[in-house]
């Protein structure tokens, strides 16, 4: 897998309730890709969850799973 992940940052100046967002980028598998997914959490508030989530979007998909509710 080939990825990036990145923590948009918002305005300082914005109240608290508005969290930086989380994004994910990824394709798969890395020799020869078939699949590409980009994933964007508002307010996710850091990379490792939109991250997450590619991860078991990813292993649904390149391995014929149904993914499993949390």
């Amino acid at each position: 897998t080939l990825e990036k992940q990145k923590t948009l940052e918002r305005n300082k100046k914005i109240p608290n309730q508005f969290q930086d967002h989380a994004w994910f980028i990824a394709v798969a598998p890395a020799a020869k890709p078939r699949l590409a997914l980009a994933v964007l959490v508002e307010n996710g508030g850091h990379s490792s969850l939109a991250a997450s989530l590619s991860k078991l979007m990813m292993e649904a998909y390149l391995l014929d799973k149904k993914p499993v509710p949390h």
